[in-house]
């Protein structure tokens, strides 16, 4: 099983993505799709709905500005 706290401590160091928006939901499945978890195994470790992933997903594209998973991790890696 992933370790998110772990992945959240490991930007938190790295002060990546700082100046995303993200709630703090919305960033642990941002993180777990950064694993390439898929949207219902996200929905079955996080103990949430298919949909409520998938609007997580919509928001946090929304509130950044952003296309796509790719074009948001790309902002979050400071490489977009």
């Amino acid at each position: 099983m992933i370790d998110v706290v772990r992945l959240h401590r490991q930007a938190m160091r790295t002060q990546a993505g700082s100046t995303l928006r993200f709630s703090p939901r919305g960033k642990e499945v941002f993180l777990l799709l950064m694993e390439g978890f898929t949207h219902k195994r996200i929905a079955a470790h996080m103990g949430m709905s298919l949909s409520g992933v998938k609007q997580h997903r919509k928001t946090m594209l929304s509130q950044n500005g952003c296309k796509s998973i790719l074009e948001l991790i790309a902002k979050y890696h400071g490489t977009a």
